[in-house]
């Protein structure tokens, strides 16, 4: 059983806004049931998202009817304009995940966190039960391990490779949303790096500093096919509430 969520007050006013963008699966008939996976991770989520500040959903749609022109890059939003370049719903979705990317960052959180279960080489990578977590900010990156592991739920630092960024480049758009198919997590990871927005800093050398984003990938561990483990179900999993929560409880004592 997952204990109750706990209130914490914090010492001081916390001003850091903690923006979780998640994608949904349409509950349509068709549905295959890594797409169903995906519902239950987003409704799960909401659980914990409520409480923060916003979140954004993102249709998935099965090919043929997934692509809709006129919500690429929404109006009033900055950042690259990606490319669609495949009919796969998984990479139809590292654009909607950017686009809500790019509005968590409008106002300059202190922290950006984006859950999703983007990518099937998460769980070649790391299996069902280890969610992966990648991150333009180091300390932030130890800390949601931390919290994690401290939540219960197992969850793995990855890279960003830098190598692997000119397999995003196109030579008709600022950037692609397909880039090499070997280490496809961490390429993903790198595709949304792009879309971080930055915040004024009082350094009077650096104007601006990126904020500092993490994207926790749990297509493996959001959805359990198999027999209940620990206070793991069968069927959708609730993977990062434990964890997301924890965070906050972190951030209400300590500050971002």
């Amino acid at each position: 059983m997952i204990a109750p969520v706990r209130t914490v007050t914090p010492q001081a006013p916390v001003r850091t806004e903690l923006r979780v963008a998640l994608d949904l699966a349409r509950d349509l008939p068709q549905l295959t049931d890594p797409m169903r996976a995906e519902y239950h991770a987003s409704a799960a989520l909401t659980e914990a998202a409520v409480s923060v500040s916003s979140t954004a959903w993102v249709e998935e749609l099965p090919p043929g009817t997934l692509v809709k022109p006129d919500r690429r890059r929404k109006p009033g939003l900055t950042g690259p304009r990606a490319m669609r370049f495949d009919g796969s719903t998984e990479h139809e979705l590292w654009t909607g995940l950017a686009d809500a990317i790019v509005a968590a960052a409008e106002t300059g959180p202190d922290v950006v966190v984006d859950v999703a279960t983007l990518t099937g080489a998460q769980v070649v990578a790391l299996g069902r039960r280890v969610s992966a977590a990648m991150s333009n900010d180091d300390a932030l990156r130890e800390r949601l391990v931390r919290v994690a592991t401290e939540a219960g739920e197992q969850l793995w630092p990855m890279p960003l490779p830098p190598e692997l960024r000119a397999s995003l480049d196109s030579p008709v758009a600022d950037i692609a949303n397909i880039g090499e198919r070997f280490g496809g997590m961490l390429v993903a990871g790198l595709f949304l790096a792009e879309f971080v927005g930055t915040r004024p800093t009082a350094d009077a050398d650096d104007d601006e500093q990126r904020i500092p984003w993490a994207h926790l990938d749990i297509a493996g561990p959001a959805f359990n096919g198999g027999s209940p483990h620990g206070y793991t179900p069968t069927g959708g999993t609730g993977v990062m509430v434990r964890s997301l929560t924890r965070l906050l409880e972190d951030v209400a004592r300590n500050g971002a």
